[in-house]
């Protein structure tokens, strides 16, 4: 099987990054989510909470918002769970105070 150099490009951009990343993943022919995917499916995740919180709770410090998007998959996916219960904007603050591992 021939290999082809992996080609830097100068645009240090994500979306150069994204390239590479799809360019090695596609050459290793990996059958599962690639990264750049997965940070879609993660981008998603936390806009969709964001909004719902927003809808439940009202608007949102953007520090709060900052703290959403940093968590993980499984923890978002955990926090639309929650979210179900949240009566206030300090029930969400003491989520993201320790959000399950």
């Amino acid at each position: 099987m021939e290999t082809k150099p992996l080609r830097m490009f100068d645009d240090e951009s994500w979306e150069s990054s994204d390239r590479i990343l799809i360019y090695f993943e596609e050459e290793r022919r990996m059958p599962y989510i690639t990264s750049v995917e997965r940070r879609g499916i993660l981008k998603g995740q936390a806009a969709m909470a964001i909004r719902l919180l927003k809808r439940k709770l009202g608007e949102l410090d953007p520090e709060l918002e900052t703290k959403i998007k940093s968590l993980e998959i499984e923890q978002i996916e955990a926090l639309g769970e929650d979210l179900l219960d949240f009566a206030s904007v300090d029930d969400l603050r003491l989520w993201l105070s320790n959000p399950p591992v």
